[in-house]
């Protein structure tokens, strides 16, 4: 999808303005929510009780896990989660939570479980992090998420979970050099 100009809004994005943007951010609810908590906080936990509930339906608890929103859903659900995550002093963080096995700090685009251990994951989740990917860097990391999935396993599952665009066009960002895309 392009703009007006012809320009794909998915080429406008720039891993260094990404980063620099989490970067600046609080590693805590605060800086992950935008600095606006209170306006999001209600919202996140009924978005965290409505991601619990679709897990339950799935069938039992996840043994590996790998994705994000790790303390207030994927520590709570599985036994083992990996995480991927570019940023240094989020990586420190995370290396200190509950449950967490291993952190890959590397964006989703370098993510690769060829790099890891040879580990199967049961549960791939992905929120509001491939808006950072252009549409090619989307498709192959999704592809990588397929191929680390538990080999016969039915219940394996990867789960999407991002804005969309309501104006049925890519939108790019400049403050945090994303695109949302419609839905």
């Amino acid at each position: 999808m392009s703009t007006s100009d012809g320009v794909r809004p998915d080429s406008l994005i720039r891993k260094t303005d990404g980063r620099r943007y989490w970067e600046a951010a609080t590693a805590d609810l605060d800086g992950m929510l935008g600095g606006i908590p209170a306006v999001f906080s209600p919202i996140s936990r009924v978005d965290l009780q409505g991601s619990r509930t679709f897990l339950s339906r799935l069938g039992p608890p996840p043994r590996r896990s790998i994705g994000r929103v790790t303390e207030g859903l994927l520590s709570r659900v599985a036994l083992q989660i990996d995480v991927v995550e570019p940023v240094a002093k989020f990586v420190e963080v995370l290396r200190r939570r509950p449950r967490v096995r291993r952190v890959f700090p590397v964006g989703l685009e370098d993510w690769s479980p060829a790099a890891g251990d040879g580990t199967r994951y049961d549960l791939v989740w992905m929120q509001w992090v491939l808006v950072h990917l252009t549409d090619e860097q989307v498709v192959g990391y999704l592809e990588r998420c397929r191929d680390a999935l538990v080999r016969g396993d039915d219940k394996a599952v990867i789960v999407v979970k991002e804005n969309v665009s309501t104006s049925g066009r890519d939108e790019f960002d400049s403050v945090d050099s994303t695109v949302t895309r419609p839905g």
